[in-house]
């Protein structure tokens, strides 16, 4: 009979192995949700689904809670794209204890924003707020920009469709410094896109006009350094939206003022 001890060092060896292949997995997975959420491809997005789903299995079997809150995380993100918002809500929700378990403050900030995005997707805008102020203050705890800025937009689009102008706008001004600090060309140019709708819907044409000019001339900054095999959905999107808006609004504040 094999002595415990070896036994216990095979059975390590063995974990090892199993968690070298989860993140083989999980790298394979995150390349096809690369290619499927640049591309708007549904099926990239399917096959890392199934191949994250193999890699949580391996982390629960080797008790790697850390990997399994990346792993669930990261499968409600595609669960999104896909438009499965029930689904993400399930995995997010499933990720949220297991961050706080080995107290990773940066995924528990950006479970909590996500489990918002998902509220928010399905109409719930009430507890998407509340899951959104609980991610802000820990993004700003440990520093990370890119997630503040990120929840700071989130929660001024909901408050845009609640038709809270004045707090949507304050979101907004939060924004925008923050997307230009550290570079985001699309999060500036869609904060300015922003600003220039609420401008827009106010009758601030000047403003408006002001704003959505900027977004452009961002947007165009971005497109001459970009490759166009490099060309993502979201750059696409903000590109084809935009222009039509200035012209909206170029219209708009040409128009005489309606006569009393």
């Amino acid at each position: 009979q094999m002595p415990r001890t070896q036994s216990n060092a095979t059975l390590l060896i063995a974990k090892k192995g199993d968690t070298a292949e989860a993140a083989r997995l999980f790298q394979e997975a995150d390349q096809l949700y690369r290619d499927g959420s640049r591309t708007g491809n549904a099926i990239p997005l399917l096959q890392a689904v199934e191949l994250w789903k193999q890699a949580l299995s391996i982390y629960e079997s080797a008790g790697v809670v850390k990997e399994q809150a990346n792993t669930l995380l990261a499968t409600g993100r595609a669960y999104m794209l896909l438009g499965k918002e029930e689904d993400a809500l399930d995995h997010f929700t499933r990720a949220l204890p297991l961050s706080r378990e080995v107290g990773d403050r940066t995924t528990e900030a950006l479970t909590l924003n996500n489990i918002g995005l998902a509220h928010s997707a399905l109409g719930d805008l009430e507890n998407a707020i509340a899951y959104y102020q609980q991610s802000l203050p820990l993004s700003q705890e440990v520093g990370n920009r890119s997630g503040v800025a990120t929840t700071l937009n989130n929660i001024s689009d909901v408050y845009a469709v609640l038709g809270e102008e004045e707090r949507t706008l304050d979101y907004l001004n939060q924004v925008l410094p923050l997307t230009r600090e550290m570079g985001d060309l699309i999060g500036t140019a869609r904060t300015l896109g922003s600003l220039a709708t609420l401008s827009q819907t106010h009758g601030n044409f000047p403003d408006a006009l002001l704003h959505i000019n900027d977004a452009i001339a961002v947007i165009e900054d971005l497109g001459n350094n970009i490759r166009p095999g490099e060309l993502s959905t979201p750059y696409l999107t903000t590109v084809q939206d935009y222009y039509p808006l200035q012209q909206d609004i170029l219209a708009q504040s040409e128009q005489p003022p309606e006569s009393l």
